[in-house]
Protein backbone atom coordinates (compact mmCIF):
# COMPACT_ATOMS: atom_id res chain seq x y z
CA UNK A 1 0.00 0.00 0.00
CA UNK A 2 1.25 3.67 -0.76
CA UNK A 3 2.48 5.84 2.07
CA UNK A 4 0.08 8.75 1.85
CA UNK A 5 0.07 10.85 4.47
CA UNK A 6 -1.66 14.20 2.83
CA UNK A 7 -4.92 11.33 2.09
CA UNK A 8 -7.88 13.14 3.23
CA UNK A 9 -10.70 10.92 2.23
CA UNK A 10 -11.51 10.34 5.82
CA UNK A 11 -12.21 13.88 6.48
CA UNK A 12 -15.51 16.16 6.21
CA UNK A 13 -13.90 19.94 5.96
CA UNK A 14 -15.85 23.10 6.74
CA UNK A 15 -14.35 25.64 4.11
CA UNK A 16 -15.44 29.33 4.61
CA UNK A 17 -15.25 32.03 1.51
CA UNK A 18 -15.34 29.07 -0.49
CA UNK A 19 -16.98 31.62 -3.39
CA UNK A 20 -13.88 32.50 -4.86
CA UNK A 21 -10.03 33.09 -4.48
CA UNK A 22 -8.04 31.08 -1.26
CA UNK A 23 -11.30 29.75 0.09
CA UNK A 24 -12.33 28.17 -3.48
CA UNK A 25 -8.52 27.08 -3.76
CA UNK A 26 -8.73 25.33 -0.61
CA UNK A 27 -11.88 23.65 -1.41
CA UNK A 28 -10.78 22.35 -4.70
CA UNK A 29 -7.61 20.90 -3.23
CA UNK A 30 -8.72 19.26 0.22
CA UNK A 31 -11.09 17.55 -2.87
CA UNK A 32 -8.27 16.48 -4.92
CA UNK A 33 -6.90 14.79 -1.87
CA UNK A 34 -10.60 12.76 -1.03
CA UNK A 35 -12.15 15.50 1.24
CA UNK A 36 -15.53 15.68 1.62
CA UNK A 37 -16.34 19.38 1.58
CA UNK A 38 -18.92 21.71 3.16
CA UNK A 39 -18.84 25.13 1.06
CA UNK A 40 -20.15 28.22 3.36
CA UNK A 41 -20.09 32.37 1.88
CA UNK A 42 -22.95 34.88 0.97
CA UNK A 43 -23.37 33.91 -2.40
CA UNK A 44 -25.16 30.77 -3.18
CA UNK A 45 -24.17 31.00 -6.85
CA UNK A 46 -20.66 31.32 -6.87
CA UNK A 47 -20.69 28.68 -4.28
CA UNK A 48 -22.72 26.26 -6.70
CA UNK A 49 -19.60 27.16 -9.30
CA UNK A 50 -16.84 25.68 -6.82
CA UNK A 51 -19.09 23.11 -5.77
CA UNK A 52 -18.77 22.29 -9.90
CA UNK A 53 -15.36 22.24 -9.45
CA UNK A 54 -15.07 19.77 -6.76
CA UNK A 55 -13.52 16.58 -7.42
CA UNK A 56 -15.38 13.40 -5.64
CA UNK A 57 -18.58 13.20 -3.98
CA UNK A 58 -20.97 13.89 -0.88
CA UNK A 59 -19.96 17.54 -0.76
CA UNK A 60 -22.40 20.83 -0.29
CA UNK A 61 -23.08 24.21 -0.13
CA UNK A 62 -24.45 26.41 3.05
CA UNK A 63 -24.96 29.58 1.96
CA UNK A 64 -24.41 31.83 5.00
CA UNK A 65 -23.40 35.48 5.78
CA UNK A 66 -21.03 34.91 8.63
CA UNK A 67 -21.33 38.75 10.03
CA UNK A 68 -24.67 37.19 12.17
CA UNK A 69 -22.23 36.44 14.62
CA UNK A 70 -25.27 36.17 17.22
CA UNK A 71 -26.63 33.14 15.43
CA UNK A 72 -23.74 30.60 13.72
CA UNK A 73 -25.19 27.72 14.94
CA UNK A 74 -27.71 27.14 11.67
CA UNK A 75 -24.40 27.09 9.64
CA UNK A 76 -23.09 23.82 11.89
CA UNK A 77 -26.54 22.24 12.44
CA UNK A 78 -26.31 22.48 8.21
CA UNK A 79 -22.86 21.14 8.13
CA UNK A 80 -23.70 17.73 9.76
CA UNK A 81 -26.82 17.48 8.47
CA UNK A 82 -26.01 14.25 6.74
CA UNK A 83 -24.80 12.75 10.16
CA UNK A 84 -22.01 12.98 9.50
CA UNK A 85 -19.29 15.30 11.92
CA UNK A 86 -16.54 17.82 10.67
CA UNK A 87 -12.80 17.17 10.91
CA UNK A 88 -11.76 20.33 9.63
CA UNK A 89 -11.94 23.46 9.05
CA UNK A 90 -10.41 26.39 6.69
CA UNK A 91 -11.66 30.22 7.72
CA UNK A 92 -10.79 31.71 4.06
CA UNK A 93 -13.40 34.66 4.56
CA UNK A 94 -12.74 38.03 4.86
CA UNK A 95 -12.67 41.93 4.17
CA UNK A 96 -9.53 43.61 2.99
CA UNK A 97 -10.33 47.38 5.01
CA UNK A 98 -8.09 50.21 3.43
CA UNK A 99 -8.69 52.86 5.10
CA UNK A 100 -6.78 55.59 6.29
CA UNK A 101 -6.72 56.27 10.16
CA UNK A 102 -8.43 59.73 9.85
CA UNK A 103 -11.09 58.02 8.05
CA UNK A 104 -11.19 55.25 10.87
CA UNK A 105 -13.88 55.75 12.63
CA UNK A 106 -15.21 52.99 15.48
CA UNK A 107 -18.09 52.34 13.86
CA UNK A 108 -15.49 51.17 10.69
CA UNK A 109 -13.59 49.56 13.19
CA UNK A 110 -16.08 47.24 14.18
CA UNK A 111 -17.06 46.53 10.95
CA UNK A 112 -13.43 45.03 10.31
CA UNK A 113 -13.14 43.45 13.15
CA UNK A 114 -16.53 41.85 12.46
CA UNK A 115 -15.53 40.21 9.85
CA UNK A 116 -11.79 39.62 10.11
CA UNK A 117 -11.49 38.77 13.59
CA UNK A 118 -14.84 38.05 15.96
CA UNK A 119 -16.61 35.84 13.38
CA UNK A 120 -13.39 33.41 13.48
CA UNK A 121 -13.67 33.48 16.86
CA UNK A 122 -17.05 32.20 17.04
CA UNK A 123 -16.75 29.77 14.25
CA UNK A 124 -13.97 27.97 16.33
CA UNK A 125 -16.16 28.34 19.81
CA UNK A 126 -19.14 26.04 17.59
CA UNK A 127 -16.90 23.73 16.04
CA UNK A 128 -15.58 23.02 19.22
CA UNK A 129 -19.04 21.46 20.37
CA UNK A 130 -19.19 17.73 20.24
CA UNK A 131 -22.31 18.08 18.26
CA UNK A 132 -20.63 19.09 15.44
CA UNK A 133 -17.13 18.15 15.30
CA UNK A 134 -14.74 14.96 16.33
CA UNK A 135 -11.51 16.93 16.72
CA UNK A 136 -9.44 17.70 13.81
CA UNK A 137 -7.67 20.96 12.05
CA UNK A 138 -8.84 24.57 12.23
CA UNK A 139 -6.70 26.57 9.96
CA UNK A 140 -7.04 30.50 9.47
CA UNK A 141 -6.00 32.45 6.76
CA UNK A 142 -4.41 35.62 8.26
CA UNK A 143 -1.71 38.08 6.16
CA UNK A 144 1.56 38.98 6.23
CA UNK A 145 0.39 42.51 6.74
CA UNK A 146 -0.31 41.18 10.22
CA UNK A 147 3.14 41.17 10.99
CA UNK A 148 4.27 43.58 8.17
CA UNK A 149 1.85 46.92 8.68
CA UNK A 150 0.66 48.58 5.69
CA UNK A 151 -0.08 52.46 5.55
CA UNK A 152 -3.64 53.02 5.17
CA UNK A 153 -4.86 49.58 6.27
CA UNK A 154 -4.45 50.12 9.99
CA UNK A 155 -8.23 47.82 10.59
CA UNK A 156 -7.36 45.12 8.67
CA UNK A 157 -3.64 44.99 9.85
CA UNK A 158 -4.51 45.16 13.73
CA UNK A 159 -7.61 42.60 13.04
CA UNK A 160 -5.61 39.84 11.30
CA UNK A 161 -2.90 40.13 14.48
CA UNK A 162 -6.08 39.92 16.49
CA UNK A 163 -6.25 36.55 14.69
CA UNK A 164 -2.57 35.35 15.01
CA UNK A 165 -3.14 35.21 18.94
CA UNK A 166 -6.33 33.96 18.60
CA UNK A 167 -5.07 31.12 17.07
CA UNK A 168 -2.19 30.14 19.96
CA UNK A 169 -5.10 30.98 22.96
CA UNK A 170 -7.43 28.42 21.09
CA UNK A 171 -5.14 25.63 20.19
CA UNK A 172 -4.08 25.95 24.12
CA UNK A 173 -7.56 25.81 25.10
CA UNK A 174 -8.78 23.18 22.37
CA UNK A 175 -6.07 20.78 22.88
CA UNK A 176 -7.98 18.63 25.32
CA UNK A 177 -10.61 18.10 22.21
CA UNK A 178 -7.71 16.92 20.15
CA UNK A 179 -8.24 20.35 18.26
CA UNK A 180 -5.38 21.70 15.90
CA UNK A 181 -5.68 25.38 15.44
CA UNK A 182 -3.09 26.84 13.04
CA UNK A 183 -2.71 29.91 10.74
CA UNK A 184 -0.98 30.50 7.21
CA UNK A 185 0.38 34.00 6.66
CA UNK A 186 -0.55 34.70 3.19
CA UNK A 187 1.76 37.23 1.26
CA UNK A 188 0.81 39.00 -1.64
CA UNK A 189 -2.05 36.57 -3.65
CA UNK A 190 -3.19 37.33 -6.61
CA UNK A 191 -7.03 36.85 -6.46
CA UNK A 192 -10.03 38.32 -7.94
CA UNK A 193 -10.36 40.27 -4.37
CA UNK A 194 -6.93 41.41 -4.79
CA UNK A 195 -7.19 42.50 -8.43
CA UNK A 196 -10.28 45.02 -8.08
CA UNK A 197 -8.33 46.37 -4.41
CA UNK A 198 -5.35 47.25 -6.82
CA UNK A 199 -7.88 48.67 -9.32
CA UNK A 200 -9.79 50.97 -6.46
CA UNK A 201 -6.83 52.00 -5.33
CA UNK A 202 -4.33 52.49 -8.10
CA UNK A 203 -1.52 50.67 -6.11
CA UNK A 204 -0.79 48.31 -8.64
CA UNK A 205 2.74 49.42 -9.90
CA UNK A 206 3.91 50.00 -6.22
CA UNK A 207 2.83 46.39 -5.38
CA UNK A 208 4.58 44.89 -8.68
CA UNK A 209 7.42 46.02 -7.43
CA UNK A 210 7.06 45.11 -3.73
CA UNK A 211 6.72 41.66 -5.14
CA UNK A 212 9.72 40.99 -7.33
CA UNK A 213 11.57 42.47 -4.31
CA UNK A 214 10.30 39.06 -2.17
CA UNK A 215 12.76 36.19 -2.26
CA UNK A 216 10.68 34.18 -4.12
CA UNK A 217 10.40 37.28 -6.82
CA UNK A 218 6.47 36.31 -8.15
CA UNK A 219 2.52 37.28 -6.56
CA UNK A 220 1.30 34.35 -4.55
CA UNK A 221 -1.29 31.67 -6.34
CA UNK A 222 -4.40 30.66 -4.52
CA UNK A 223 -3.05 26.91 -4.68
CA UNK A 224 0.23 28.53 -2.82
CA UNK A 225 -1.58 28.93 0.72
CA UNK A 226 -4.41 26.07 -0.81
CA UNK A 227 -1.38 23.52 -0.41
CA UNK A 228 -0.54 25.34 3.28
CA UNK A 229 -3.87 24.19 4.55
CA UNK A 230 -4.04 20.50 3.00
CA UNK A 231 -0.96 20.41 4.76
CA UNK A 232 -2.47 21.57 8.26
CA UNK A 233 -5.48 19.58 7.69
CA UNK A 234 -3.58 16.72 7.20
CA UNK A 235 -1.32 13.83 9.28
CA UNK A 236 1.77 15.41 7.74
CA UNK A 237 1.27 18.24 10.46
CA UNK A 238 -0.16 15.73 13.66
CA UNK A 239 2.31 17.57 15.63
CA UNK A 240 1.71 21.32 14.42
CA UNK A 241 -0.51 23.40 16.90
CA UNK A 242 -0.53 27.06 17.85
CA UNK A 243 1.64 28.08 14.68
CA UNK A 244 1.63 30.77 11.82
CA UNK A 245 2.90 29.05 8.69
CA UNK A 246 4.75 31.65 6.39
CA UNK A 247 3.61 31.92 2.96
CA UNK A 248 4.74 35.45 2.06
CA UNK A 249 7.51 34.18 -0.78
CA UNK A 250 9.99 35.48 1.55
CA UNK A 251 8.04 39.38 1.28
CA UNK A 252 10.83 41.43 2.87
Amino acid sequence: MAFTPLDLSDRKILVTGASSGIGRAAAVYVSKLGAKVVLTGRNEERLQETLCQLEGKGHYVVAFDLTNLDDMAPLFEAAVKDGVKLNGMVHSAGIPYVLPLRSLTPAAMKDCFASDYFCFVELVRQYAKAKYSDGGSIVAISSVSSVKPVAGELGYCTAKAALNSAVACMALELSKKHIRVNGVLAGNILTEMAERTLAQYGNRELKDNEVKQSMIGRWGKPDDIAAACAFLLSDMSAFTTASLLDCTGGAR
